[in-house]
């Protein structure tokens, strides 16, 4: 006659009464929690918000390098609809087991950026073709960054903001502050490509053809191996839809299809470079009075002035 295991007979009270459980602080990522998730996702258990949230509060860091599909999410807008109520759901519900998160497309503005307050294990960010996010929610997503342990960015390496007219510039001053940041892709928006290169450069960036990590977009963002769990938050958004309908592109709005890529990548040690190397900016002044002002010049003011923190003049 054979008995069931200690491990089986947890596993299987755990799996049978994911509601109840509060923590699961000492039980082991692999192969327990793992196989909780495995179990959650392709059994027709039902997906409830306080197991996801246990699980990524008692084991963030595995969390984040595990790379799982369940953790990437994508909300684009359906039909006229925002995507908006659904990001408001995860807000509000499991924010921390957010580790991926693709908003392309998805009728936001600048107001929304600040519903990613809480996503503290968030790695990847895409932002691309919303027209209503300009230089302000750029400066809201840097707050955020450097906001209380409980609602900040702390891990957030890359940043997709491609096809935003909004930004321009400026918005560099407020990216370059983002610590954690290994990859920005800044294509198609109104940042000019000569700013963006002196500037990211200064801060230990250079200019890549593509590189995406930790996994390429296609298997992160997978709605078929994720269907369970798009089910689960849309019957959860259902909620906080107050009937936000998008507003399309317009000529205005479409940047230059014909703009070269801008993908820009660093790594730690280039970060620590960068920050040796840096000039005191009284030392620049001084250069520039001695001669007249040429079109170097005129970008090296640009750059000191995306250096200061003056945030008030958006």
């Amino acid at each position: 006659m054979s008995f069931p295991s200690l491990y089986s007979i947890c596993f299987d009270y755990i799996k049978d009464h994911t509601e109840d459980i509060v923590s699961l602080d000492g039980i082991p990522f692999k192969p327990v929690v793992e196989n909780i998730l495995r179990h959650l996702f392709t059994t027709n258990t039902p997906l409830n918000s306080s197991i996801l949230s246990v699980i990524a509060n008692s084991h963030p860091k595995d969390l984040r390098e595990a790379q799982f599909t369940w953790t990437s999410v994508l909300l684009s807008k359906a039909s006229n609809r925002s995507a908006v109520p659904a990001l408001t759901a995860i807000s509000k519900h499991f924010p921390t087991f957010i580790t991926c998160l693709k908003l392309g497309q998805s009728n936001l503005g600048d107001q929304d950026i600040l519903l990613l307050r809480g996503f503290t294990n968030l790695k990847t960010l895409h932002l691309g073709k919303n027209p209503n996010i300009t230089n302000r929610g750029m400066l809201y997503l840097t707050s955020i960054t450097s906001a209380a342990p409980n609602i900040r960015l702390s891990y957030l390496e890359e940043l997709h903001l491609s096809d935003l007219p909004g930004i321009t510039d400026k918005s560099l001053k407020f990216i370059g502050k983002i610590s954690t940041l290994l990859y920005i892709d800044i294509t198609n928006t109104n940042i000019i490509d000569v700013v963006a290169l002196r500037f990211l450069k200064k801060i230990g960036y250079r200019r890549v053809n593509k590189w995406i990590k930790p996994f390429e977009i296609d298997s992160a963002f997978d709605m078929l191996a994720n269907m369970k769990f798009y089910r689960f938050i849309k019957d959860m958004a259902f909620q906080y839809d107050q009937g936000q309908v998008s507003r399309p592109l317009t000529a205005e709005d479409t940047p230059n299809s014909i703009q070269p890529k801008l993908h820009f990548s660093r790594t730690a040690t280039s970060i620590a470079d960068a920050a040796v190397e840096q000039e005191p900016a009284n030392k620049k002044e001084l250069v520039l009075k001695k001669r007249r002002l040429n079109t170097k010049d005129y970008l090296a003011m640009i750059e000191k002035e995306m250096f200061d923190d003056d945030s008030t003049n958006l």
